[in-house]
């Protein structure tokens, strides 16, 4: 395999645009390595080896990797010749067009008349698509095909493309990626594509704030007739209140931890877009603010059980006990 001299345009893929790469790096400017030049002489054999053999679409993926790692006239022109294999005529075309253009730059007259004849036998069998997308490009537009950056230059110009399924992916910052499946009939001469318009990320919504708990007021009426056989209020009105002044506590502490975490969030966002820390900080806001809000609620139920267990206990000497009745009023204490 000989080293080439630099190229005015390169192939992204195999699978993309043909016409367009000219917008790829320059893939000869440096040597390559001792090292990548062995790997490479191994490939490219094992690589014909299965051509010969009629594994085809096992040989490009080798013969592609030797390419890449010390590019030469004859591995191209064997890469070549397995995408035409393979059918990927648009593929094959651009790669045989290299091959005259750099053997008449190398003097092999023999080897650009076959690259030029061969590529003029595929021209014949091209079928071409456009991706045109919806609305006006947004700044910072990036385009991928099959997984490869393109020139956005793509966009509504007519060219070749390989027979088979083809994913195009659009981004742009502050915009929703949007990515678009399609499969290319090698029947059909030229294949529109539409891309979605780039939509603008929904905005965060508000965190919740914790609902007041319910105030509890005890009504104590006049005294009823005495009740017995309720000894055990007293202890059990204990343990509530213990249990009442922990909920209480702990939901305090998540109102605190809700308000923080929003105030870091809001911190992150801007014309209501988050980065992912932001959203992050939302969400969790979000949790603890529902968290502090269902034990605000637990805790004041449980201490107005509490006072009324308490408040309704039989005490010592008395013929007589108060019976006690919860108002329930929602508002802040």
């Amino acid at each position: 395999m000989s080293t080439r001299t630099a190229s005015a345009g390169r192939r992204l893929s195999a699978s993309v645009l043909v016409a367009l790469l000219t917008m790829g790096g320059n893939a000869y400017a440096a040597e390559p390595s001792a090292d990548d030049r062995t790997l490479a002489r191994t490939l490219f054999d094992e690589g014909r080896a299965l051509a010969k053999d009629g594994k085809f679409a096992d040989a490009c993926p080798k013969l592609e990797e030797s390419e890449r790692l010390a590019p030469g006239i004859g591995t191209l022109f064997n890469l070549a010749d397995c995408y035409e294999q393979l059918g990927r005529n648009a593929s094959a075309w651009s790669a045989f067009s290299e091959v005259a253009d750099l053997a008449r730059l190398a003097s092999q007259p023999d080897r650009e008349t076959v690259a030029r004849d061969r590529a003029a036998l595929l021209k014949a069998k091209l079928v071409y698509w456009k991706l045109h997308l919806a609305g006006p490009a947004p700044q910072g537009l990036v385009l991928r095909v099959d997984g490869r950056v393109v020139s956005n230059a793509v966009l509504d110009a007519e060219l070749p493309v390989d027979p088979g399924p083809h994913s195009v992916r659009a981004s742009a910052p502050a915009k929703v990626e949007a990515e678009t499946q399609v499969r290319i009939d090698g029947t059909v001469h030229s294949t529109l594509v539409e891309l979605p318009a780039l939509a603008d990320p929904a905005a965060p919504s508000e965190p919740v704030a914790p609902t007041p708990a319910p105030k509890v007021e005890p009504i104590v009426p006049a005294p009823s007739a005495e009740q017995s056989g309720r000894e055990w209020q007293k202890p059990v009105a204990v343990v509530a209140g213990g249990v009442a002044l922990v909920a209480l506590g702990v939901g305090a502490a998540f109102g605190l931890k809700a308000s923080s975490e929003w105030s870091d969030a809001k911190a992150t966002c801007g014309n209501g877009v988050c980065d992912d820390k932001g959203f992050s900080g939302w969400e969790s806001s979000r949790s603890s603010a529902t968290v502090s809000t269902v034990l605000f609620t637990t805790g004041a139920v449980v201490a107005a059980a509490a006072v009324v267990l308490w408040l309704t206990a039989p005490s010592a000497g008395a013929s007589t006990r108060a019976a006690v009745s919860p108002v329930v009023r929602w508002g802040t204490f």
